[in-house]
C-alpha cells in the first residue's frame, strides 16, 4: 500500500496546479473579450473625385515646391493633379471654367523667428565676509523657422470658395535649405491627410457568452477576423434552439453580432448599410433586455450615420466625369 503522506502531497499539488490553470484561464478570458475595432471617417477636403484637378500655387519657391510635392503624393495613390501658378487661373486660360472641377490654392509662408528665453543661473561671489551664491537672469536667443500653409478649395466654374484650412510647422535652427525642406515635408504631410479618409481605432468589449461557437466568434474578432466572427454568431442566432435561450443570453449574442457587423468588411464597402444592420440588431437586443450599455452603443452608432453618408458620397465620385456636382459635405 502506498504511504498516505506522499499520496496526499501529490493530490494537493495536483489540486493547486489545477487551481492555477483555472486562474490563468479566467484571467485570459477576462481580457480576451476586449479588442480593437476600426471606424473610417470621411476626408475633410474631398477632392479626389474631381477631374481635372488643379493645384494653383503662389509664385514663391516654397509654395511651388510644396504644390509639386502634394501633386506627387496625390498621384502616387491614383489622383492626377496639374500644378500651375495662381496667375494661370485667369478667365482667359484653359484651366478655368467648366474644364476644371476644383482648384486647390496653396500659399506657403516661411518666417525666421528669434525668441528670447530668460534663464536663471547661479553665480558664486566671494568677498571679505566670505562666499555666497547669487542668482541672476540672462537671455538666450533661440532661432527657429515658422511655416504656414494656407489652402483653399474653390469651384472653378463659379470661383466659389468651398473650404479653407491652415497648416503650421516649426523647426529649430537658423534658415537653411535643409530646414526649409523639412518644413515643407511636414506641411505637405499635414495637407495631404485632409484629402483622404482616416481611420480611428476604438476599444470594444464583447459581452459574456457561453459555448464553443461563441468562444470561436470572440477569438476570430480578437484576431481581427470580424467577418468570420459574424458567421459564427449568425449561426448561433439562426439555430433552432436560440429562442429557447434566456433573454440575457439572446441579447448578448445580438449585441456581439452588431459589433462584428459594424467592424467587418462591409463597413468599408457599404458603411451606411452596415450601420443600419448593426443598429437594427441592437434594437432587437434592447427589446429583449433594456440595458444602458446597449442604449449608449446604439446612440454612438446612430451618431455615425451622417458621416457614413458623406463617406459613401465621397467614394461615389472617384470614377465620375468632371461635371460631378460639388459634394454636400462642402456645403
Amino acid at each position: 500500500m502506498m504511504p498516505r503522506a506522499p499520496r496526499l502531497a501529490r493530490e494537493t499539488a495536483a489540486i493547486l496546479a489545477w487551481a492555477a490553470w483555472v486562474a490563468v484561464l479566467i484571467g485570459g478570458c477576462a481580457g480576451a473579450r476586449t479588442m480593437d475595432g476600426r471606424i473610417e471617417h470621411p476626408a475633410e477636403l474631398p477632392i479626389r473625385g474631381f477631374t481635372p484637378l488643379v493645384i494653383a500655387h503662389a509664385i514663391d519657391a516654397d509654395s511651388t515646391l510644396a504644390a509639386s510635392a502634394i501633386a506627387d503624393r496625390l498621384g502616387a495613390s491614383g489622383t492626377v493633379a496639374e500644378v500651375v501658378p495662381s496667375s494661370a487661373m485667369s478667365p482667359s486660360t484653359p484651366y478655368s471654367g467648366e474644364s476644371t472641377g476644383l482648384v486647390v490654392e496653396l500659399e506657403v509662408r516661411v518666417t525666421p523667428r528669434v525668441e528670447t528665453v530668460w534663464t536663471t543661473r547661479p553665480d558664486s561671489v566671494c568677498g571679505i565676509s566670505g562666499c555666497y551664491t547669487r542668482y541672476f537672469q540672462y537671455p538666450t536667443y533661440v532661432n527657429s523657422l515658422l511655416a504656414v500653409a494656407d489652402v483653399r478649395v474653390r469651384e472653378a466654374a463659379t470661383n466659389r470658395v468651398l473650404a479653407m484650412r491652415t497648416a503650421r510647422a516649426e523647426v529649430s535652427g537658423i534658415d537653411t535649405p535643409t530646414r526649409r525642406n523639412d518644413l515643407r515635408a511636414i506641411l505637405v504631410s499635414e495637407v495631404v491627410v485632409w484629402f483622404d479618409p482616416h481611420d480611428e481605432i476604438v476599444r470594444v468589449r464583447f459581452p459574456r457568452g457561453s459555448g464553443a461557437p461563441y468562444a470561436h466568434a470572440v477569438a476570430a474578432a480578437r484576431a481581427g477576423r470580424w467577418d468570420d466572427a459574424a458567421v459564427e454568431l449568425r449561426a448561433i442566432r439562426d439555430a433552432p434552439g436560440f429562442r429557447a435561450l434566456d433573454a440575457s443570453a439572446r441579447a448578448d449574442v445580438l449585441h456581439a453580432l452588431a459589433l462584428t457587423v459594424r467592424f467587418g468588411g462591409g463597413a468599408h464597402d457599404a458603411p451606411r448599410r452596415s450601420l443600419d444592420e448593426a443598429i437594427a440588431l441592437l434594437d432587437e437586443a434592447i427589446a429583449i433586455r433594456r440595458d444602458d450599455a446597449l442604449v449608449t452603443l446604439r446612440q454612438a452608432m446612430q451618431d455615425q450615420v451622417d458621416e457614413a453618408r458623406v463617406l459613401e458620397r465621397q467614394r461615389g465620385g472617384t470614377d465620375v466625369a468632371a461635371s460631378l456636382p460639388v459634394p454636400e459635405s462642402y456645403r
